[in-house]
């Protein structure tokens, strides 16, 4: 990685990101994605409309909303983004905003803050060779949020670990899928924590799954 630079330097080149993300994606601002998991939520109406207001405003990201207690539960609607980032908030958060207009300022400056820091740490990861399935924020109960971000290596990404296995491993070379997949997540409470450890997984610790083959390569968020 030749890139230097902190994130506040990076912030500053990047004021205009928001008027250019609602002009180049505003077609897609539109689509709700109020029930990210199979669990439903229930808003009032003025929070149903403050959540179309999100959606439109910050057109790349999902803002997710549900009620989650656990990482697993969050994670399970975080994992339904389709967008660039995905953002979740809770259901109580949300009605909270809709009712207190200087809670839902709050909130909103900090998910600008979010989505300046997961461009800046897109731009740190995209030629680190790092295949980075989708990032974003969790803002918790107590008021601070987690950066988080999805990681894969596929097969054919350790398709030359494999090969140097072979010689050591013939009788097992018929076994290998490049069907299967590694898959982890990371989260932290800053940029630089969690840039640290994407680049310090220990794939050889993470358990092999197997995923089916859904085609061409991910491209960064695309």
């Amino acid at each position: 990685m030749n890139k230097v630079g902190s994130y506040d330097a990076y912030v500053n080149s990047y004021q205009n990101y928001g008027t250019q993300s609602r002009t180049q994606r505003g077609s897609a601002a539109g689509k709700a994605n109020e029930t990210a998991s199979a669990k439903p939520v229930e808003l009032s109406q003025d929070a149903k409309n403050l959540l179309k207001e999100l959606q439109h405003k910050y057109g790349n990201m999902d803002i997710i909303v549900g009620n989650f207690e656990t990482e697993e539960d969050a994670q399970a609607y975080l994992d339904r983004g389709t967008k660039d980032y995905s953002v979740l908030i809770g259901v109580e958060e949300l009605e909270e905003m809709a009712k207190d207009k200087s809670v839902k300022k709050d909130y909103m400056d900090k998910i600008e803050r979010a989505r300046d820091q997961l461009a800046y740490l897109q731009t740190q990861l995209e030629d680190s060779g790092e295949n980075v399935k989708k990032m974003g924020v969790v803002f918790e109960k107590d008021g601070t949020s987690t950066l988080f971000a999805s990681l894969e290596k596929s097969g054919e990404q350790q398709k030359e670990r494999i090969e140097e296995a072979r010689e050591a491993k013939r009788a097992e070379r018929n076994q290998v899928s490049y069907g299967k997949t590694k898959r982890t997540t990371v989260k932290a409470k800053t940029t630089e924590e969690l840039l640290e450890k994407i680049r310090n997984v220990d794939w050889s610790k993470v358990e092999e799954r197997d995923i089916p083959k859904t085609g061409g390569k991910f491209d960064y968020f695309g």
